[in-house]
Protein backbone atom coordinates (compact mmCIF):
# COMPACT_ATOMS: atom_id res chain seq x y z
CA UNK A 1 0.00 0.00 0.00
CA UNK A 2 1.05 3.61 -0.60
CA UNK A 3 1.48 5.77 2.43
CA UNK A 4 -0.12 9.23 2.67
CA UNK A 5 2.92 11.08 1.33
CA UNK A 6 3.08 8.95 -1.81
CA UNK A 7 -0.62 9.38 -2.47
CA UNK A 8 -0.25 13.14 -2.11
CA UNK A 9 2.61 13.20 -4.59
CA UNK A 10 0.53 11.26 -7.17
CA UNK A 11 -2.32 13.77 -6.88
CA UNK A 12 0.09 16.68 -7.31
CA UNK A 13 1.68 15.09 -10.38
CA UNK A 14 -1.76 14.44 -11.88
CA UNK A 15 -2.82 18.02 -11.26
CA UNK A 16 0.35 19.34 -12.88
CA UNK A 17 -0.15 17.14 -15.91
CA UNK A 18 -3.80 18.17 -16.18
CA UNK A 19 -2.86 21.83 -15.98
CA UNK A 20 -0.12 21.26 -18.58
CA UNK A 21 -2.66 19.74 -20.95
CA UNK A 22 -4.95 22.71 -20.39
CA UNK A 23 -2.14 25.14 -21.20
CA UNK A 24 -1.15 23.20 -24.31
CA UNK A 25 -4.79 22.97 -25.43
CA UNK A 26 -5.43 26.66 -24.81
CA UNK A 27 -2.19 27.60 -26.58
CA UNK A 28 -3.11 25.43 -29.59
CA UNK A 29 -6.62 26.90 -29.65
CA UNK A 30 -5.24 30.45 -29.48
CA UNK A 31 -2.55 29.76 -32.08
CA UNK A 32 -4.55 27.68 -34.58
CA UNK A 33 -8.32 27.71 -34.09
CA UNK A 34 -8.73 31.40 -33.28
CA UNK A 35 -6.84 32.58 -36.41
CA UNK A 36 -8.86 30.18 -38.58
CA UNK A 37 -12.17 31.41 -37.18
CA UNK A 38 -11.09 35.05 -37.41
CA UNK A 39 -9.98 34.57 -41.02
CA UNK A 40 -13.39 33.08 -41.75
CA UNK A 41 -15.08 36.11 -40.16
CA UNK A 42 -12.95 38.43 -42.33
CA UNK A 43 -13.76 36.43 -45.46
CA UNK A 44 -17.51 36.60 -44.76
CA UNK A 45 -17.23 40.36 -44.22
CA UNK A 46 -15.32 40.74 -47.51
CA UNK A 47 -18.10 38.87 -49.31
CA UNK A 48 -20.73 41.11 -47.71
CA UNK A 49 -18.79 44.24 -48.69
CA UNK A 50 -18.63 43.00 -52.29
CA UNK A 51 -22.44 43.04 -52.35
CA UNK A 52 -22.44 46.53 -50.83
CA UNK A 53 -20.01 47.84 -53.46
CA UNK A 54 -22.21 46.40 -56.21
CA UNK A 55 -25.03 48.44 -54.70
CA UNK A 56 -22.79 51.52 -54.65
CA UNK A 57 -22.17 51.11 -58.38
CA UNK A 58 -25.91 50.75 -59.05
CA UNK A 59 -26.55 53.86 -56.94
CA UNK A 60 -24.07 55.87 -59.02
CA UNK A 61 -25.88 54.79 -62.21
CA UNK A 62 -29.32 55.47 -60.75
CA UNK A 63 -28.22 58.94 -59.79
CA UNK A 64 -26.54 59.64 -63.14
CA UNK A 65 -29.19 58.23 -65.47
CA UNK A 66 -32.40 58.80 -63.50
CA UNK A 67 -31.67 61.76 -61.26
CA UNK A 68 -32.19 59.78 -58.05
CA UNK A 69 -30.60 60.57 -54.67
CA UNK A 70 -29.97 57.04 -53.39
CA UNK A 71 -28.37 56.19 -50.06
CA UNK A 72 -26.48 52.89 -49.66
CA UNK A 73 -25.41 51.38 -46.34
CA UNK A 74 -21.85 50.06 -46.44
CA UNK A 75 -20.57 47.70 -43.74
CA UNK A 76 -17.21 49.36 -43.09
CA UNK A 77 -15.77 46.89 -40.56
CA UNK A 78 -16.48 43.82 -38.51
CA UNK A 79 -15.85 42.34 -35.07
CA UNK A 80 -14.42 38.90 -34.39
CA UNK A 81 -16.52 36.19 -32.68
CA UNK A 82 -16.85 36.66 -28.91
CA UNK A 83 -14.65 34.33 -26.83
CA UNK A 84 -14.79 33.89 -23.07
CA UNK A 85 -11.17 32.83 -22.58
CA UNK A 86 -9.22 33.28 -25.86
CA UNK A 87 -7.75 36.63 -26.76
CA UNK A 88 -9.06 38.54 -29.80
CA UNK A 89 -7.29 41.38 -31.58
CA UNK A 90 -9.12 44.66 -32.09
CA UNK A 91 -12.01 44.78 -34.57
CA UNK A 92 -11.45 45.26 -38.31
CA UNK A 93 -11.89 48.78 -39.59
CA UNK A 94 -12.62 49.82 -43.16
CA UNK A 95 -12.44 52.97 -45.27
CA UNK A 96 -14.61 54.16 -48.13
CA UNK A 97 -13.28 57.20 -49.94
CA UNK A 98 -12.88 58.98 -53.23
CA UNK A 99 -9.46 59.18 -54.85
CA UNK A 100 -7.78 62.36 -56.02
CA UNK A 101 -9.52 64.06 -58.93
CA UNK A 102 -8.07 63.46 -62.41
CA UNK A 103 -8.88 65.09 -65.72
CA UNK A 104 -11.58 64.00 -68.18
CA UNK A 105 -10.96 64.97 -71.79
CA UNK A 106 -12.72 64.65 -75.14
CA UNK A 107 -10.70 65.90 -78.10
CA UNK A 108 -12.09 68.99 -79.77
CA UNK A 109 -14.50 69.72 -76.92
CA UNK A 110 -13.55 72.36 -74.34
CA UNK A 111 -16.57 72.00 -72.05
CA UNK A 112 -17.79 68.41 -72.17
CA UNK A 113 -19.12 68.19 -68.58
CA UNK A 114 -20.98 70.53 -66.25
CA UNK A 115 -18.55 71.81 -63.61
CA UNK A 116 -14.86 70.84 -63.54
CA UNK A 117 -13.58 68.44 -66.19
CA UNK A 118 -12.42 65.96 -63.55
CA UNK A 119 -13.46 62.63 -62.03
CA UNK A 120 -12.60 60.43 -59.06
CA UNK A 121 -12.90 56.76 -58.16
CA UNK A 122 -14.91 55.45 -55.23
CA UNK A 123 -12.84 52.87 -53.33
CA UNK A 124 -13.15 50.65 -50.26
CA UNK A 125 -10.43 48.82 -48.28
CA UNK A 126 -10.28 47.02 -44.93
CA UNK A 127 -7.37 46.45 -42.52
CA UNK A 128 -7.79 42.70 -42.22
CA UNK A 129 -5.32 40.92 -39.97
CA UNK A 130 -5.73 37.35 -41.16
CA UNK A 131 -7.19 37.27 -44.70
CA UNK A 132 -4.36 37.02 -47.20
CA UNK A 133 -4.34 39.06 -50.44
CA UNK A 134 -7.73 40.62 -49.71
CA UNK A 135 -8.90 42.87 -52.56
CA UNK A 136 -9.60 46.57 -52.68
CA UNK A 137 -12.95 47.48 -54.21
CA UNK A 138 -13.30 50.12 -56.93
CA UNK A 139 -16.14 51.90 -58.74
CA UNK A 140 -15.13 53.92 -61.81
CA UNK A 141 -16.41 54.72 -65.29
CA UNK A 142 -19.69 52.77 -64.74
CA UNK A 143 -17.93 49.51 -63.70
CA UNK A 144 -17.04 47.93 -60.36
CA UNK A 145 -14.14 45.56 -59.77
CA UNK A 146 -11.98 43.89 -57.12
CA UNK A 147 -8.29 44.76 -57.27
CA UNK A 148 -5.86 42.14 -55.94
CA UNK A 149 -2.07 42.45 -55.80
CA UNK A 150 -1.60 40.69 -59.12
CA UNK A 151 -4.92 41.00 -60.94
CA UNK A 152 -8.32 42.66 -61.14
CA UNK A 153 -11.69 40.90 -61.35
CA UNK A 154 -14.51 42.93 -62.90
CA UNK A 155 -17.78 42.27 -61.09
CA UNK A 156 -20.24 44.25 -63.25
CA UNK A 157 -21.10 45.18 -66.79
CA UNK A 158 -20.34 48.58 -68.28
CA UNK A 159 -22.39 51.49 -69.55
CA UNK A 160 -19.49 53.70 -70.61
CA UNK A 161 -20.14 52.97 -74.30
CA UNK A 162 -23.57 51.96 -75.60
CA UNK A 163 -23.92 51.89 -79.37
CA UNK A 164 -23.17 55.38 -80.63
CA UNK A 165 -23.31 56.97 -77.16
CA UNK A 166 -20.48 57.54 -74.70
CA UNK A 167 -21.79 57.93 -71.15
CA UNK A 168 -19.34 59.85 -68.97
CA UNK A 169 -20.25 59.53 -65.30
CA UNK A 170 -17.68 61.59 -63.35
CA UNK A 171 -17.64 60.91 -59.61
CA UNK A 172 -17.26 64.22 -57.79
CA UNK A 173 -16.44 65.54 -54.28
CA UNK A 174 -13.76 64.65 -51.78
CA UNK A 175 -15.25 62.02 -49.47
CA UNK A 176 -13.92 59.68 -46.78
CA UNK A 177 -15.51 57.59 -44.02
CA UNK A 178 -13.74 55.03 -41.85
CA UNK A 179 -14.57 52.90 -38.85
CA UNK A 180 -16.28 49.69 -37.85
CA UNK A 181 -20.00 50.46 -37.97
CA UNK A 182 -22.09 50.64 -41.14
CA UNK A 183 -22.20 54.04 -42.83
CA UNK A 184 -24.69 55.42 -45.35
CA UNK A 185 -23.12 56.74 -48.55
CA UNK A 186 -25.36 59.28 -50.29
CA UNK A 187 -25.31 60.29 -53.96
CA UNK A 188 -26.56 63.40 -55.72
CA UNK A 189 -27.17 63.80 -59.48
CA UNK A 190 -25.48 66.65 -61.33
CA UNK A 191 -26.53 68.61 -64.37
CA UNK A 192 -26.44 67.01 -67.82
CA UNK A 193 -24.48 68.03 -70.88
CA UNK A 194 -24.55 66.38 -74.32
CA UNK A 195 -22.07 66.87 -77.16
CA UNK A 196 -21.88 65.43 -80.68
CA UNK A 197 -18.40 64.30 -81.73
CA UNK A 198 -16.82 62.54 -84.70
CA UNK A 199 -13.72 60.31 -84.54
CA UNK A 200 -12.98 61.73 -81.10
CA UNK A 201 -10.38 60.70 -78.52
CA UNK A 202 -11.84 60.21 -75.06
CA UNK A 203 -9.61 60.09 -71.97
CA UNK A 204 -10.81 59.23 -68.45
CA UNK A 205 -8.86 58.24 -65.32
CA UNK A 206 -8.66 54.53 -64.53
CA UNK A 207 -6.82 51.99 -62.40
CA UNK A 208 -8.07 49.06 -64.48
CA UNK A 209 -5.67 47.44 -66.92
CA UNK A 210 -5.95 47.64 -70.69
CA UNK A 211 -6.53 43.87 -70.84
CA UNK A 212 -9.56 44.19 -68.58
CA UNK A 213 -10.94 47.17 -70.50
CA UNK A 214 -10.70 45.24 -73.78
CA UNK A 215 -12.81 42.50 -72.17
CA UNK A 216 -15.28 44.94 -70.61
CA UNK A 217 -15.82 46.89 -73.85
CA UNK A 218 -15.97 43.84 -76.10
CA UNK A 219 -18.69 44.32 -78.68
CA UNK A 220 -18.75 48.12 -78.25
CA UNK A 221 -15.21 49.31 -79.03
CA UNK A 222 -12.59 47.49 -81.10
CA UNK A 223 -9.56 46.39 -79.11
CA UNK A 224 -7.31 48.44 -81.40
CA UNK A 225 -9.18 51.58 -80.26
CA UNK A 226 -8.60 50.93 -76.55
CA UNK A 227 -5.42 51.97 -74.77
CA UNK A 228 -4.43 52.51 -71.13
CA UNK A 229 -1.75 55.18 -70.83
CA UNK A 230 0.40 54.24 -67.86
CA UNK A 231 1.88 56.89 -65.61
CA UNK A 232 5.56 57.63 -66.32
CA UNK A 233 6.42 57.21 -62.63
CA UNK A 234 4.56 53.91 -62.35
CA UNK A 235 1.73 55.31 -60.21
CA UNK A 236 -1.47 53.43 -61.29
CA UNK A 237 -3.66 56.17 -59.79
CA UNK A 238 -2.46 58.41 -62.63
CA UNK A 239 -3.25 55.98 -65.47
CA UNK A 240 -5.67 57.09 -68.19
CA UNK A 241 -8.06 55.08 -70.36
CA UNK A 242 -7.95 56.34 -73.96
CA UNK A 243 -10.72 55.42 -76.41
CA UNK A 244 -10.51 56.30 -80.10
CA UNK A 245 -13.73 54.93 -81.63
CA UNK A 246 -14.34 55.83 -85.26
CA UNK A 247 -17.56 57.42 -86.45
CA UNK A 248 -20.13 59.76 -84.96
CA UNK A 249 -20.96 59.58 -81.25
CA UNK A 250 -23.02 61.48 -78.73
CA UNK A 251 -21.15 62.14 -75.49
CA UNK A 252 -23.49 62.44 -72.49
CA UNK A 253 -21.87 63.68 -69.29
CA UNK A 254 -23.86 63.16 -66.07
CA UNK A 255 -21.73 63.88 -62.95
CA UNK A 256 -22.61 62.34 -59.59
CA UNK A 257 -21.68 63.85 -56.22
CA UNK A 258 -20.72 61.61 -53.29
CA UNK A 259 -21.90 62.92 -49.93
CA UNK A 260 -23.32 66.10 -51.44
CA UNK A 261 -24.19 67.94 -54.62
CA UNK A 262 -21.44 67.89 -57.27
CA UNK A 263 -19.69 71.06 -58.47
CA UNK A 264 -21.66 72.46 -61.37
CA UNK A 265 -25.01 72.12 -59.63
CA UNK A 266 -27.52 69.43 -58.74
CA UNK A 267 -30.42 68.10 -60.73
CA UNK A 268 -33.97 67.51 -59.52
CA UNK A 269 -34.35 63.90 -58.45
CA UNK A 270 -37.02 61.21 -58.36
CA UNK A 271 -37.26 57.47 -57.80
CA UNK A 272 -38.51 55.87 -61.00
CA UNK A 273 -38.70 52.16 -60.30
CA UNK A 274 -36.12 51.33 -62.95
CA UNK A 275 -32.93 49.85 -61.50
CA UNK A 276 -29.44 51.03 -62.40
CA UNK A 277 -28.65 47.82 -64.30
CA UNK A 278 -31.41 48.23 -66.88
CA UNK A 279 -30.15 48.62 -70.42
CA UNK A 280 -29.30 52.11 -71.66
CA UNK A 281 -29.98 52.25 -75.42
CA UNK A 282 -29.71 48.45 -75.66
CA UNK A 283 -28.16 47.08 -78.85
CA UNK A 284 -27.76 43.37 -78.12
CA UNK A 285 -29.64 40.42 -79.53
CA UNK A 286 -32.95 39.77 -77.79
CA UNK A 287 -33.54 43.37 -76.73
CA UNK A 288 -35.82 46.12 -77.99
CA UNK A 289 -33.63 48.60 -79.87
CA UNK A 290 -34.31 52.26 -80.55
CA UNK A 291 -33.54 52.00 -84.26
CA UNK A 292 -34.46 55.46 -85.56
CA UNK A 293 -35.84 58.85 -84.64
CA UNK A 294 -37.43 61.41 -86.92
CA UNK A 295 -38.03 65.07 -86.08
CA UNK A 296 -39.17 67.98 -88.23
CA UNK A 297 -38.33 71.50 -87.03
CA UNK A 298 -41.74 72.66 -88.20
CA UNK A 299 -43.50 70.03 -86.08
CA UNK A 300 -44.04 69.58 -82.35
CA UNK A 301 -43.68 65.80 -82.65
CA UNK A 302 -40.80 63.32 -82.60
CA UNK A 303 -41.23 59.78 -83.90
CA UNK A 304 -39.34 56.93 -82.23
CA UNK A 305 -38.99 53.59 -84.01
CA UNK A 306 -38.25 50.47 -81.96
CA UNK A 307 -37.13 47.08 -83.27
CA UNK A 308 -37.70 43.90 -81.26
CA UNK A 309 -34.65 41.68 -81.86
CA UNK A 310 -36.01 38.94 -79.60
CA UNK A 311 -38.40 36.07 -80.28
CA UNK A 312 -41.30 37.20 -78.05
CA UNK A 313 -43.91 39.87 -78.74
CA UNK A 314 -43.72 42.67 -76.17
CA UNK A 315 -46.10 45.44 -75.11
CA UNK A 316 -45.35 48.75 -73.41
CA UNK A 317 -46.52 48.29 -69.81
CA UNK A 318 -45.30 51.48 -68.13
CA UNK A 319 -43.18 54.41 -69.24
CA UNK A 320 -41.66 57.68 -68.01
CA UNK A 321 -39.59 60.68 -69.09
CA UNK A 322 -36.74 60.69 -66.57
CA UNK A 323 -35.26 64.01 -67.65
CA UNK A 324 -35.45 66.54 -70.47
CA UNK A 325 -32.34 68.60 -71.27
CA UNK A 326 -32.70 71.83 -73.25
CA UNK A 327 -29.34 73.44 -74.07
CA UNK A 328 -29.03 77.21 -73.99
CA UNK A 329 -32.56 77.89 -72.73
CA UNK A 330 -34.61 77.61 -69.58
CA UNK A 331 -36.67 74.48 -69.05
CA UNK A 332 -39.78 74.66 -71.22
CA UNK A 333 -40.86 71.04 -71.71
CA UNK A 334 -42.77 69.81 -68.67
CA UNK A 335 -44.28 66.67 -70.19
CA UNK A 336 -44.42 64.58 -73.35
CA UNK A 337 -47.62 63.11 -74.74
CA UNK A 338 -47.67 59.67 -76.33
CA UNK A 339 -50.03 60.13 -79.27
CA UNK A 340 -52.70 57.47 -79.49
CA UNK A 341 -56.33 56.56 -79.64
CA UNK A 342 -58.73 57.26 -78.04
CA UNK A 343 -56.59 59.46 -75.75
CA UNK A 344 -52.98 60.49 -75.44
CA UNK A 345 -50.85 59.18 -72.56
CA UNK A 346 -49.01 62.04 -70.83
CA UNK A 347 -45.71 61.60 -69.00
CA UNK A 348 -44.48 64.48 -66.86
CA UNK A 349 -40.73 64.99 -66.75
CA UNK A 350 -39.22 63.49 -63.60
CA UNK A 351 -42.28 61.48 -62.56
CA UNK A 352 -42.04 57.77 -61.77
CA UNK A 353 -43.20 55.04 -64.15
CA UNK A 354 -46.83 55.47 -65.23
CA UNK A 355 -49.11 52.92 -66.96
CA UNK A 356 -49.35 53.09 -70.76
CA UNK A 357 -53.09 52.92 -71.38
CA UNK A 358 -53.00 52.52 -75.15
CA UNK A 359 -51.78 49.34 -76.86
CA UNK A 360 -48.18 49.63 -78.05
CA UNK A 361 -46.97 46.21 -79.24
CA UNK A 362 -43.53 45.49 -80.69
CA UNK A 363 -43.79 42.10 -82.36
CA UNK A 364 -40.82 39.74 -82.42
CA UNK A 365 -38.47 40.63 -85.26
CA UNK A 366 -40.58 43.65 -86.25
CA UNK A 367 -40.53 47.42 -85.76
CA UNK A 368 -43.08 49.71 -84.17
CA UNK A 369 -43.17 53.51 -84.12
CA UNK A 370 -44.58 55.85 -81.50
CA UNK A 371 -45.00 59.62 -81.54
CA UNK A 372 -44.18 61.90 -78.61
CA UNK A 373 -45.30 65.52 -78.75
CA UNK A 374 -44.94 68.89 -77.01
CA UNK A 375 -45.09 72.37 -78.48
CA UNK A 376 -41.68 73.26 -77.01
CA UNK A 377 -39.62 70.37 -78.47
CA UNK A 378 -36.55 71.82 -80.19
CA UNK A 379 -33.69 70.44 -82.23
CA UNK A 380 -30.62 69.45 -80.11
CA UNK A 381 -32.75 68.70 -77.03
CA UNK A 382 -31.99 65.46 -75.18
CA UNK A 383 -34.29 63.34 -73.05
CA UNK A 384 -34.47 59.91 -71.50
CA UNK A 385 -37.52 57.75 -72.27
CA UNK A 386 -37.85 54.72 -69.98
CA UNK A 387 -40.03 51.72 -70.82
CA UNK A 388 -41.10 48.72 -68.77
CA UNK A 389 -42.24 45.85 -71.03
CA UNK A 390 -44.90 43.21 -70.56
CA UNK A 391 -42.31 40.52 -69.70
CA UNK A 392 -41.00 42.60 -66.78
CA UNK A 393 -37.83 43.76 -68.56
CA UNK A 394 -37.08 47.44 -68.89
CA UNK A 395 -34.79 49.79 -70.78
CA UNK A 396 -33.79 53.42 -70.95
CA UNK A 397 -33.47 55.25 -74.25
CA UNK A 398 -31.44 58.46 -74.54
CA UNK A 399 -33.08 60.38 -77.37
CA UNK A 400 -31.32 63.16 -79.27
CA UNK A 401 -33.78 65.50 -80.96
CA UNK A 402 -32.34 66.00 -84.43
CA UNK A 403 -33.66 66.09 -87.98
CA UNK A 404 -33.25 62.30 -88.08
CA UNK A 405 -31.11 59.73 -86.34
CA UNK A 406 -30.47 56.20 -87.53
CA UNK A 407 -32.37 54.45 -90.27
CA UNK A 408 -30.29 56.05 -93.05
CA UNK A 409 -30.68 54.58 -96.54
CA UNK A 410 -28.02 52.76 -98.53
CA UNK A 411 -27.14 54.21 -101.91
CA UNK A 412 -28.54 52.70 -105.12
CA UNK A 413 -25.47 50.50 -105.75
CA UNK A 414 -24.70 49.73 -102.11
CA UNK A 415 -25.75 46.34 -100.75
CA UNK A 416 -24.07 46.01 -97.34
CA UNK A 417 -22.48 47.99 -94.52
CA UNK A 418 -20.21 47.70 -91.50
CA UNK A 419 -22.46 47.99 -88.41
CA UNK A 420 -19.78 49.82 -86.43
CA UNK A 421 -21.99 50.88 -83.52
CA UNK A 422 -23.89 47.59 -83.33
CA UNK A 423 -27.38 49.11 -83.49
CA UNK A 424 -28.53 46.79 -86.29
CA UNK A 425 -29.22 49.64 -88.71
CA UNK A 426 -27.23 51.55 -91.29
CA UNK A 427 -25.96 54.95 -90.14
CA UNK A 428 -24.67 57.46 -92.66
CA UNK A 429 -21.15 57.45 -91.16
CA UNK A 430 -20.69 53.67 -91.60
CA UNK A 431 -18.67 52.02 -94.38
CA UNK A 432 -20.70 50.54 -97.24
CA UNK A 433 -20.03 47.79 -99.81
CA UNK A 434 -21.11 47.05 -103.38
CA UNK A 435 -21.59 43.68 -105.10
CA UNK A 436 -18.10 43.78 -106.62
CA UNK A 437 -16.57 44.03 -103.14
CA UNK A 438 -17.65 40.43 -102.53
CA UNK A 439 -15.00 38.97 -104.83
CA UNK A 440 -12.98 38.43 -101.65
CA UNK A 441 -14.00 40.76 -98.83
CA UNK A 442 -11.58 40.03 -95.97
CA UNK A 443 -11.51 42.36 -92.95
CA UNK A 444 -11.51 41.08 -89.38
CA UNK A 445 -12.76 44.37 -87.89
CA UNK A 446 -16.00 44.57 -89.89
CA UNK A 447 -19.41 43.61 -88.49
CA UNK A 448 -20.91 42.91 -91.91
CA UNK A 449 -24.63 43.36 -92.57
CA UNK A 450 -25.86 42.38 -96.04
CA UNK A 451 -29.03 44.44 -96.45
CA UNK A 452 -29.78 43.98 -100.17
CA UNK A 453 -29.60 41.10 -102.65
CA UNK A 454 -26.12 40.12 -103.83
CA UNK A 455 -25.87 38.22 -107.12
CA UNK A 456 -22.55 37.43 -108.81
CA UNK A 457 -21.40 34.92 -111.41
CA UNK A 458 -17.85 34.82 -110.07
CA UNK A 459 -18.53 33.72 -106.52
CA UNK A 460 -19.39 35.50 -103.29
CA UNK A 461 -16.84 35.54 -100.46
CA UNK A 462 -16.95 37.45 -97.18
CA UNK A 463 -14.59 36.96 -94.24
CA UNK A 464 -15.37 39.47 -91.48
CA UNK A 465 -15.72 39.68 -87.69
CA UNK A 466 -19.46 38.87 -87.74
CA UNK A 467 -21.92 38.38 -90.60
CA UNK A 468 -25.65 39.09 -90.78
CA UNK A 469 -27.80 38.59 -93.88
CA UNK A 470 -31.03 40.48 -93.30
CA UNK A 471 -34.45 38.85 -93.52
CA UNK A 472 -35.65 38.29 -97.11
CA UNK A 473 -32.22 39.02 -98.67
CA UNK A 474 -30.74 36.64 -101.26
CA UNK A 475 -27.00 35.98 -101.62
CA UNK A 476 -26.48 34.19 -104.94
CA UNK A 477 -23.58 32.89 -106.99
CA UNK A 478 -24.95 31.11 -110.04
CA UNK A 479 -21.66 29.64 -111.29
CA UNK A 480 -19.46 29.50 -108.19
CA UNK A 481 -19.46 29.13 -104.42
CA UNK A 482 -20.90 31.26 -101.64
CA UNK A 483 -18.43 31.48 -98.76
CA UNK A 484 -19.38 33.24 -95.49
CA UNK A 485 -16.74 33.10 -92.73
CA UNK A 486 -16.84 35.01 -89.44
CA UNK A 487 -13.66 35.52 -87.47
CA UNK A 488 -15.04 36.53 -84.08
CA UNK A 489 -18.77 35.84 -83.73
CA UNK A 490 -22.07 34.70 -85.17
CA UNK A 491 -23.24 34.15 -88.71
CA UNK A 492 -26.92 35.08 -88.82
CA UNK A 493 -28.80 34.12 -92.00
CA UNK A 494 -32.27 33.76 -90.47
CA UNK A 495 -35.05 34.08 -93.09
CA UNK A 496 -32.42 34.72 -95.82
CA UNK A 497 -31.68 32.86 -99.06
CA UNK A 498 -28.16 31.51 -99.67
CA UNK A 499 -27.71 30.04 -103.16
CA UNK A 500 -24.45 28.82 -104.70
CA UNK A 501 -22.92 25.95 -106.61
CA UNK A 502 -21.47 25.17 -103.20
CA UNK A 503 -22.05 26.87 -99.84
CA UNK A 504 -19.57 27.19 -96.96
CA UNK A 505 -20.57 28.65 -93.57
CA UNK A 506 -17.81 28.83 -90.95
CA UNK A 507 -18.04 30.81 -87.69
CA UNK A 508 -15.58 32.03 -85.04
CA UNK A 509 -12.41 30.92 -86.78
CA UNK A 510 -10.26 33.26 -84.65
CA UNK A 511 -12.22 33.66 -81.42
CA UNK A 512 -13.48 30.08 -81.12
CA UNK A 513 -16.98 31.37 -80.40
CA UNK A 514 -19.91 31.97 -82.73
CA UNK A 515 -23.18 30.28 -83.64
CA UNK A 516 -24.62 29.80 -87.13
CA UNK A 517 -28.31 30.72 -87.10
CA UNK A 518 -30.30 29.47 -90.11
CA UNK A 519 -33.86 29.38 -88.80
CA UNK A 520 -36.38 29.98 -91.65
CA UNK A 521 -33.48 30.19 -94.13
CA UNK A 522 -33.16 28.60 -97.59
CA UNK A 523 -29.78 26.96 -98.26
CA UNK A 524 -29.61 26.05 -101.96
CA UNK A 525 -26.89 24.34 -104.02
CA UNK A 526 -26.67 22.34 -107.23
CA UNK A 527 -27.84 18.74 -106.93
CA UNK A 528 -25.34 16.52 -105.13
CA UNK A 529 -23.30 19.38 -103.68
CA UNK A 530 -23.12 19.41 -99.90
CA UNK A 531 -23.41 22.52 -97.77
CA UNK A 532 -20.46 22.74 -95.37
CA UNK A 533 -21.34 24.12 -91.90
CA UNK A 534 -18.66 24.62 -89.23
CA UNK A 535 -19.38 26.42 -85.96
CA UNK A 536 -16.65 26.15 -83.27
CA UNK A 537 -16.69 23.36 -80.73
CA UNK A 538 -19.20 24.31 -78.05
CA UNK A 539 -21.27 26.39 -80.46
CA UNK A 540 -24.38 25.56 -82.47
CA UNK A 541 -25.92 25.34 -85.93
CA UNK A 542 -29.58 26.35 -85.51
CA UNK A 543 -32.31 25.12 -87.89
CA UNK A 544 -36.09 24.76 -87.49
CA UNK A 545 -39.26 23.20 -88.83
CA UNK A 546 -42.65 24.95 -88.81
CA UNK A 547 -44.58 22.49 -90.96
CA UNK A 548 -46.04 23.17 -94.40
CA UNK A 549 -46.53 25.39 -96.29
CA UNK A 550 -43.09 26.85 -97.00
CA UNK A 551 -44.47 30.37 -96.48
CA UNK A 552 -44.79 29.56 -92.78
CA UNK A 553 -41.02 29.34 -92.47
CA UNK A 554 -38.64 26.60 -91.51
CA UNK A 555 -35.13 25.77 -92.73
CA UNK A 556 -35.00 24.42 -96.30
CA UNK A 557 -31.83 22.59 -97.38
CA UNK A 558 -32.55 21.89 -101.04
CA UNK A 559 -31.09 21.81 -104.51
CA UNK A 560 -32.16 24.24 -107.22
CA UNK A 561 -35.06 22.01 -108.23
CA UNK A 562 -36.41 22.17 -104.67
CA UNK A 563 -35.51 18.53 -103.91
CA UNK A 564 -34.10 17.72 -100.44
CA UNK A 565 -30.34 18.16 -100.15
CA UNK A 566 -27.74 17.63 -97.44
CA UNK A 567 -25.70 19.86 -95.14
CA UNK A 568 -22.62 18.50 -93.38
CA UNK A 569 -21.97 19.66 -89.81
CA UNK A 570 -18.21 19.42 -89.37
CA UNK A 571 -17.97 20.74 -85.81
CA UNK A 572 -20.16 22.00 -82.98
CA UNK A 573 -23.70 20.84 -82.31
CA UNK A 574 -27.08 20.84 -84.06
CA UNK A 575 -30.21 22.45 -82.66
CA UNK A 576 -33.48 21.63 -84.40
CA UNK A 577 -34.58 19.75 -87.51
CA UNK A 578 -34.80 21.31 -90.99
CA UNK A 579 -38.19 21.56 -92.67
CA UNK A 580 -36.75 19.92 -95.78
CA UNK A 581 -33.39 18.29 -96.35
CA UNK A 582 -30.95 16.72 -93.93
CA UNK A 583 -28.01 17.60 -91.71
CA UNK A 584 -25.27 14.97 -91.45
CA UNK A 585 -23.50 15.36 -88.12
CA UNK A 586 -19.78 14.63 -88.60
CA UNK A 587 -18.73 16.59 -85.52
Amino acid sequence: MLDADERGQAIQVGAILFFAFLVIGFTSYQAVIVPQQNERAEFEHSQAVQEDVTELRSAVLNSAFDGERPSIELRLGTRYPFRLFAINPGPVGGTVQTTDARSVNVSGVSDVCPGPERSRQLTYSADYGYLQNSPGFHVENTVSYRQYDDRAIVSSGQKLVNGNRINLVPIRNEYSENGIAAKSVEFSPGQIRTTSVSNATVKVPTQLSEERWVEVLDGEVNASNIDVLNDEDGDPTNDMLELTPSGDYTVICTPVGVGGDPPGGARASVSDGLGGDDSVNPAGSGSVVLSATEFDDSSDEIELTFKNTGDEDLNFSRARVAFYYEPNRNAEVESLKLKGSPDDDEFFVGDALEPVDQMVEVEAGETESITLSDSEIRKDDLFEFGVEYSDGSSARYFVDVADSIGGATLGPNEVAYDDQNGNGFYDSSETTYKENDFTGLDNGTVNLVIAKDVSRNGGVSAKTSTITVESGVTVNSSNNQVELISYDGDINIQDANIDGDSVTLKAGTNSGTGDIRAEDARLVTVSGSNIQVTPPTGNTFFVNSNGPPESDGGTYIVDRSGAPNNATLNQGSLDGTPERGNVTDNS
